[in-house]
């Protein structure tokens, strides 16, 4: 999947070692300014250094950190019965129950794998219509079949 991730992250971004803050956020989805705000915060797990008075990331770590895998797990913590369940956890039999959030990092590459496979269908989808296309002008060219009109028209 890494592979995968960096070569469209070459793709996007030719000849390119380090990605801004800005060119991360456009990729994401977001505004710079949320960018920064999460990263001040400690929220966002990707590293940035700042070089030449911008925050920058080598695209091999943005690679890596759109690879990793981040399921919502479930974790269980004893906890006594007296005690009120905080927001985003629920008391079960077997004590309290919280559910993490995936990762920003899965999200966008599961939209980047729905996005590579969408336009994957579409390049099959004008591969056929363009031989069907095809054939109808050959046919038009040469209508009692002449292969001689067939091959002039071929590339």
């Amino acid at each position: 999947m890494l592979k995968i991730i960096l070569d469209d992250l070459k793709a996007e971004f030719p000849g390119v070692k380090n990605l801004t803050i800005a060119q991360v956020a456009k990729l994401m989805g977001k505004s710079s300014a949320a960018l920064y705000k999460l990263k001040d915060r400690g929220k966002l797990t990707l590293k940035f250094k700042k070089e030449g008075g911008s925050y920058m990331v080598t695209i091999y770590d943005f690679a890596q950190w759109l690879a990793e895998d981040g399921e919502a797990e479930e974790k269980d913590v004893e906890v006594p019965k007296n005690i009120k369940p905080p927001k985003g956890a629920q008391l079960t039999k077997a004590g309290l129950t919280f559910r993490t959030r995936a990762p920003m990092s899965k999200t966008l590459f599961n939209c980047f794998m729905a996005n590579i496979q969408q336009i994957q269908e579409e390049a099959l989808f004008y591969g056929e219509l363009f031989r069907e296309l095809e054939a109808i002008e050959l046919s038009r060219l040469s209508p009692e079949g002449n292969i001689k009109a067939r091959r002039k028209v071929k590339l």
